[in-house]
């Protein structure tokens, strides 16, 4: 509790500024189609260059690191039921912040397509044949024209194709 009412000034002296503190989110779900709802309670829900961060105190050995599991889903769930421009975990214990940025399912699907265009581009360059070469440069026209048509086939077939 002590760590926790020196939290506040920390933050503020860090640039933030807090908007609520000790705030209740539910999480609604389903499980076997019947309803049920979570309580969360975040710590902080600060504001920092026109950004809204979430601000989650934590001390003791292991709790204060991302790599626990309890505190890194604890986050997780922050993330996905809280909309938020970025996490911090704060280690009062050792006066430190750190912005945790979790990938999205987005964000992964996003990868797969950009490595599937590379390895397309690095193969069409080394091949000695042009029309090869220039199916693919319409290929690349085709999804640069078309993205979301385009990124929803080339993630299926690259999906087939690393499942394989």
């Amino acid at each position: 509790n002590e760590l926790e009412v020196q939290a506040k000034s920390f933050i503020k002296s860090k640039g933030f500024r807090i908007l609520n503190e000790q705030t209740p989110f539910f999480h609604n779900y389903k499980v076997n189609g019947e309803s049920r709802s979570s309580k969360l309670i975040v710590d902080y829900i600060a504001e920092k260059n026109g950004k809204k961060y979430i601000i989650e105190v934590k001390s003791g050995k292991s709790a204060i690191s991302i790599t626990d599991k309890n505190s890194r889903r604890q986050l997780l769930e922050y993330d996905f039921v809280i909309e938020n421009d970025g996490i911090v975990l704060l280690d009062m214990e050792n006066r430190n912040m750190q912005l945790v940025k979790f990938q999205s399912k987005a964000e992964r699907k996003d990868n797969l397509m950009l490595k599937a265009l590379v390895i397309t581009a690095g193969i069409a360059i080394l091949l000695p044949f042009w029309s090869i070469k220039i199916i693919v440069l319409l290929l690349f026209i085709l999804v640069w024209l078309y993205p979301d048509n385009s990124k929803k086939t080339i993630i299926k077939i690259t999906s087939r194709f690393l499942n394989n």
